[in-house]
């Protein structure tokens, strides 16, 4: 075994663990799907932010790491809020499979 097949195997054992997780977080998507009513919006701010990053690094210099985190975080958990609220009260929606 050469030195880049190890490497690949040790980098593989992480990704091993993360399917199962990856895995429960889209059946717990999947189930509040339907309380999520404006992902569009979230996403077009998000896509307008990060223009609008990129843009500014020719002006002004790069935007530090944690105030783009803070950015893109506060977007989306202020999305999900927003359509929480919204859909407060409202019935689950049961699938049948």
């Amino acid at each position: 075994m050469d030195f880049l097949g190890l490497i690949f195997a040790v980098d593989s054992v992480p990704a091993i663990f993360a399917i199962p997780g990856l895995r429960a977080l889209c059946f717990a998507l999947a189930a509040t799907i339907h309380r999520l009513k404006c992902p569009k919006y979230t996403l077009a701010l998000l896509l307008v932010f990060t223009g609008a990053n990129v843009f500014v690094v020719g002006i002004i210099g790069k935007i530090p790491v944690v105030i783009s985190l803070t950015v893109t975080f506060g977007l989306i958990a202020g999305g999900v809020l927003v359509s929480l609220c919204k859909t407060r009260g409202q019935p689950a929606v049961v699938e049948a499979t």
